[in-house]
């Protein structure tokens, strides 16, 4: 199960805070809610420091997303070595 809470502070990017598993079937949802505030025309950051799970389907839609200028912030450690590991 994944849960996205966002935090709009008025200037610059949205956050959109990232919790539980980024999955096949959650990374859909993720990425339409990212997609949908790049068409509103804001900036998006994920703050993925509540996310304990990422499958292989999850890491490539974060890489998709980073693609779009999306920033990927408080990445846990060994998240952040599975995104990596992607780009390679």
């Amino acid at each position: 199960m994944m849960r996205l809470t966002e935090t709009d502070p008025g200037k610059g990017p949205i956050t959109l805070m990232v919790a539980g598993r980024i999955t096949s079937e959650s990374s859909p949802l993720l990425a339409s809610e990212c997609e949908a505030l790049l068409r509103r025309g804001r900036q998006v950051r994920l703050d993925c420091h509540l996310v304990t799970y990422v499958d292989a389907r999850g890491a490539a839609a974060l890489r998709r997303l980073t693609a779009l200028q999306i920033e990927i912030a408080r990445c846990p450690p060994l998240i952040r070595e599975f995104l990596d590991a992607g780009t390679t």
